[in-house]
């Protein structure tokens, strides 16, 4: 699970693997993953990071309220970005960028089921 904002190898890997796994269980891990992306967006100035902190912790709601619909919504505009962000980084990154981005438009995809249960 990606805690240390400064290792975003680690943080792109660890959210992959829990976005494509089953998103009911992703919850429980959501609020650090997303704490670690907040802090990584903050502490390495990121172009259009103010406005994904901002949809970050917008999830965070969403998640906690288990508004399936706002929760798509989110998990949407932060693919969206993680594409357009893919396109300006480096190459080490850009690839791994570039999967998380469609990983995050499947996640969108894919919350549809009220999450409640893991049914």
């Amino acid at each position: 699970m990606p805690t240390d904002p400064s290792n975003p190898d680690a943080n792109l890997r660890s959210t992959k693997d829990i976005l494509s796994g089953n998103l009911h269980a992703a919850l429980i891990e959501a609020p650090i993953v997303i704490d670690s992306w907040i802090t990584a967006l903050r502490t390495f100035g990121v172009t259009g990071g103010n406005d994904m902190v901002e949809e970050l912790q917008n999830l965070k709601t969403y998640l906690n309220d288990k508004d399936t619909d706002r929760i798509s919504g989110s998990l949407q505009r932060l693919g969206e970005s993680t594409t357009k962000a893919a396109d300006q980084a480096g190459d080490e990154y850009k690839e791994q960028l570039q999967q998380l981005g469609q990983v995050l438009l499947r996640a969108a995809d894919g919350v549809k089921a009220p999450l409640n249960s893991p049914e």
